[in-house]
């Protein structure tokens, strides 16, 4: 019930007597709702052990708002564009420390299993601010058949703290305005599924879970067949797999090698910024789909 919406938890509401303070639908107000389903819900890091990583707690509170369309979005010069097959995630991180934290990142994490779950590969469109999974081959053998899936981890908000850099490029440090977006999508190699802290911080940082850099080539991870010279990445195979262009898991090594499709999982991450007592930030993702 409209009744029931959780204001005092920090759940958004449209002001309706000019006191924003206060959740009155008589006078007016009502949910700030997106789209045409939405969830909310609170959490933080400090209520229970860290079982996955047995990391210290942040200090956290998590406020979040999921929402989706029911009906498909405006044409647009690419065609149609169908909402209802995508959902969206809005995170509002608030600081609940009496210290600052220094380099806030903030990650999506995905283990894909994109229908059939052994046959998957992914990328990175950094323009688009969005990692990326698709079928290694032309039919998926659990429910999509010829038609296989594809989909998506972006960065559609990200934030700007300061941190005494030009995250945006424009020339200018810690403006008002200035946001980061997309800023890792390593390549989360299954043999090194993280399990500590550390593994996650590595991979927020655009390395493998490791701490080893990522390595444009082949699977990402140095060897010996690796050529003299190659270069360090954050983005795992941002080139266009369509075109078979290097480098992408269809062309592994600029010679047109493909990686073999596998079980994949996907990370992006925004940050790194610095958060102050009681302060907040909203980060927003998209989760589009399409076959």
């Amino acid at each position: 019930a409209l009744a029931d919406w959780p204001m005092e938890l920090g759940a958004p509401v449209l002001d309706g007597d000019g006191d924003p303070t206060t959740y009155d639908l008589a006078a007016g107000a009502e949910p700030a709702l997106v789209g045409d389903v939405a969830v909310f819900w609170v959490m933080n890091d400090a209520g229970n052990e860290h079982l996955s990583t047995g990391a210290a707690p942040l200090g956290v509170e998590v406020r979040v708002l999921a929402y989706g369309f029911d009906a498909p979005g405006a044409p647009e010069a690419s065609g149609e564009v169908d909402l209802s097959r995508d959902s969206f995630y809005r995170y509002e991180i608030v600081n609940r420390r009496s210290e600052p934290i220094d380099s806030l990142r903030v990650s999506l994490w995905a283990d894909v299993d994109l229908g059939g779950f052994q046959d998957d590969y992914i990328g990175t469109d950094s323009l688009r601010h969005m990692a990326y999974a698709f079928n290694g081959d032309n039919a998926d053998e659990r429910g999509y058949g010829p038609n296989p899936p594809a989909v998506g981890l972006q960065v559609l908000r990200g934030f700007g703290l300061p941190n005494g850099r030009d995250d945006d490029d424009d020339g200018e440090v810690d403006e008002a305005d200035e946001q980061m977006r997309l800023t890792s999508a390593p390549f989360p190699l299954k043999a090194f599924d993280p399990s500590a802290g550390d593994d996650f911080l590595n991979l927020q940082r655009g390395r493998l879970a490791t701490g080893a850099p990522m390595e444009a080539y082949g699977d990402g991870v140095a060897g010996d067949d690796s050529p003299a010279g190659t270069s360090t990445a954050r983005f795992a195979f941002p080139a266009d797999p369509t075109a078979d262009a290097f480098w992408s898991e269809r062309n592994a090594d600029d010679e047109g090698r493909a990686n073999i499709p596998d079980d994949r999982r996907m990370m992006v991450t925004v940050g790194p910024g610095r958060l102050e007592p009681g302060a907040s930030v909203t980060v927003e993702f998209g989760i589009p789909f399409a076959q």
